[in-house]
């Protein structure tokens, strides 16, 4: 009776899994496509208030650590003139082709329609605004830092958002979190404190030689500053949500 059970439990849990994708342009009735339709015009985006977006329209943002787009594709409709997504892992970047891929589609349906057609002419505008390459973050903003400040090709603004440092807490994480903490192996055993500070460092000192502006680094809210003590420079401002900050660092 026991290898019964077990055996309809571990079927049970085979049939839970189901495939999984990105979608940049969501639905409005969802938490996601709600954020994006509002397009931070109700003031509650707190990375709309850490880039200044909405006062410095037109500003061109490279967001170094892409993962799911989300914050890409919030910064593309709050007031960026470009976002420039950039994705190491390869797997999150074949996802996030994938996503521009349907969002091409989606965009295709608004051809003849009206322009209050809301998903479609979101669509449209995020694929006007957002661009993708599959590169090392560090290796891009080092390529970044030696184009003349006057270049257009020079972000105003580096975004950053590593993956989180290692959970002391068992509370769940949301289903795509946990779906990118398992590609990118954010628990590794291997990856010790020293290491995974010193990346950290490496990749804050080369947004700030890469913006014009600032850069902007999402951290949890009783989180040290990225990069701990290996980086002097102090954030210039913080925006502090419940959960998690936005660390300012103007060039």
């Amino acid at each position: 009776k026991k290898e019964q059970v077990k055996r309809k439990k571990t079927k049970k849990g085979s049939g839970n899994v189901k495939p999984f994708s990105v979608d940049l342009c969501p639905n409005s009735n969802t938490k996601m496509g709600r954020r994006l339709s509002e397009g931070g015009q109700k003031g509650g985006e707190l990375l709309l208030k850490a880039t200044a977006l909405g006062r410095n329209k037109g500003s061109t943002v490279y967001d170094l650590t892409a993962g799911l787009a989300q914050d890409s594709c919030i910064m593309a409709l709050g007031g960026a003139s470009s976002v420039h997504m950039v994705e190491k892992d390869p797997i999150v970047a074949t996802l996030l082709e994938d996503a521009f891929r349907r969002l091409q589609l989606v965009a295709d349906t608004c051809k003849g329609k009206s322009e209050n057609d809301d998903i479609p002419s979101r669509a449209v505008e995020l694929l006007s605004k957002l661009s993708l390459e599959q590169d090392d973050a560090i290796d891009v903003a080092k390529r970044l830092s030696k184009v003349s400040d006057t270049s257009s090709s020079r972000p105003d603004i580096c975004y950053l958002d590593p993956m989180f440092p290692p959970r002391t807490k068992s509370a769940a994480v949301k289903k795509n979190m946990n779906v990118l903490h398992g590609l990118l192996e954010t628990q590794s055993q291997y990856d010790t404190c020293e290491i995974r500070e010193r990346n950290e460092a490496d990749l804050l000192l080369a947004a700030l030689a890469a913006a014009r502006r600032k850069v902007v680094v999402k951290r949890p809210i009783q989180a040290p500053p990225l990069g701990g003590d290996m980086v002097k420079k102090k954030p210039s401002s913080i925006i502090r949500g419940s959960v998690n900050r936005w660390d300012v660092y103007v060039v």
